[in-house]
């Protein structure tokens, strides 16, 4: 069966002439630097008014986490998120990259 890496597709996908640039389209003023998650009232408080287009507009694409484990404890039956780095837990899609893959599946 063909096999095909997902990050070597990467790697090879933003080797390509100005497609690491194109990944980058969807910034605006602010979403250059590492920030931290975004409360939902903070982004309630913004302009009520304006558009959501894309998904880059929306609540959900500045909640994911960067630098985090998840953590199993078999004793209790729990799992927590333990932040690897110090300091307030950052936007994944602030950082220099910002790049997610994710796979969605509508039962």
């Amino acid at each position: 069966m063909p096999y095909n890496s997902p990050k070597g597709a990467i790697v090879r996908l933003l080797r390509r002439p100005g497609m690491w640039e194109q990944c980058q389209l969807w910034r605006k003023d602010g979403d250059h630097e590492p920030s931290e998650l975004l409360d939902v009232e903070d982004f309630l408080a913004g302009d009520p008014d304006a558009p959501i287009n894309d998904i880059y507009d929306g609540y959900g694409w500045r909640q994911f986490p960067a630098f985090l484990e998840r953590w199993w404890y078999p004793r209790r039956r729990q799992v927590k998120d333990v932040a690897v780095t110090p300091g307030p837990v950052r936007q994944f899609v602030s950082l220099p990259c910002g790049l997610l893959v994710a796979i969605n599946i509508d039962w």
